[in-house]
Parts: C-alpha cells; structure tokens; sequence
C-alpha cells in the first residue's frame, strides 16, 4: 500500500516537472540578452491566503487520515510565465481530548503558468517539509514535539500541483489549487492531498 503509493506521487511529480521545465524553443528575441537579477527584471511579486482539506492516502492511525480545518499562506515572484513559490501550511484537528497540528511548508516551488488572460493555469513542482506537532505549544524540541502515539513522523517532501487564478481586478485574484506530497525520513512515509482556495493580492 504505501510502495503504491509513494510510486504514484513521485510518477506525478516526475511528470508535473517536465511539464513546468520543459518549455517550447520560441524565436530569440531582439532585446538585450544579458542576465539579469531578479530584483531587475520586470516581475511581480503576490501574496496569498487559503483554506482547504488535507487528507492521507497513508494510514495515519491513531490521527484522523482527514483534516478540515487548515490555513496556507503564500508568497510567490513571478517572471514571464515562470514563478519561484513559497506555502506555509497548518492544519487542525481535534480528538477528543487531543489535540494535533501538522505542518507542511513548500521550502521552494517552480511554478509555469500557461495563460496571460483573466484565466491562468498552472503546473508546479516542489520541495517541501512536513510534521507531525502534538501538544498545547509548537515549539521545537520539547516534549511531545513528535506525537508520541503515532512515532515521529515527519521529514523532506516532494510534491506536485495543478491550479489556476482567477483575475479579479488588476492586483486581486482568486486562486484555487490541488497538490499531491510525499514526505517521510523520521518514522512513517506518507503520502498526502490537499485542495486549497482563497484570495491573493499583487504586491
């Protein structure tokens, strides 16, 4: 089940990086060709915020395999059609008495959009990080940092997403998005999806 899986989430992500890296040669432009830094170039940075479910293909057991209640905040740069990303997600869920908190932040995505109308898909990949919390504070290296009925769970993670935004305005837009992770190094592998939605702004 989990070799199933975890095959399934890096045959996506495999194939959602060719997608995003590979681009169609286009005819040389008649513009300088130095390169230039980001901070240069003619990007545009966002920041966004979203909510959704999370939920384990793996079994997660003692902890519930669905979470609803989460909150993502993400800030991204984009240059042409390409973007570099950064997610920060929390989710919530209660059981009982329990109470866990599991983390997830994209360390860094590739983004290719693939429109420039009110509607823009795209495909990412990315390399990210998750865990486990448990306990009254998130803090690091205390006592019940790693649940301790599960077994420390949690490590570096790929993943892969499609999504698209929905223009709203010249600097609002509505962002809706579905990602497949695998993470694991520190007890269990596991496997995860999450759909997310919500508003962004154009800095």
């Amino acid at each position: 089940m989990y070799t199933r899986a975890l095959s399934l989430a890096l045959s996506l992500v495999a194939g959602c990086l060719v997608s995003v890296l590979v681009q169609p040669v286009e005819a040389a432009e008649t513009k300088s060709t130095e390169p230039q830094y980001a901070e240069e170039a003619d990007g545009v940075s966002s920041l966004w915020l979203q909510t959704g479910p999370i939920g384990w293909f793996t079994e997660r057991a003692p902890l519930t395999d669905l979470a609803l209640t989460t909150a993502t905040v993400g800030f991204s740069h984009q240059i042409g059609p390409g973007r570099l990303a950064w997610r920060v997600t929390i989710a919530h869920d209660s059981d009982g008495p329990a109470t866990t908190r599991f983390l997830y932040a994209d360390l860094l995505s590739v983004e290719r959009l693939f429109g420039t109308g009110r509607v823009r898909p795209f495909g990412r990949v990315a390399l990210g990080f998750g865990l486990d919390l448990k306990g009254d504070k998130l803090s690091i290296g205390d006592d019940g940092y790693f649940n301790e009925a599960n077994g420390p769970t949690g490590g570096l993670g790929v993943g892969a997403g499609v999504g698209a935004d929905l223009r709203l305005g010249s600097r609002v837009f509505w962002r809706a998005e579905a990602s497949l992770r695998a993470y694991g190094g520190a007890g269990r592998t596991s496997v995860l999806w999450d759909v997310q939605t919500g508003l962004g702004l154009d800095l």
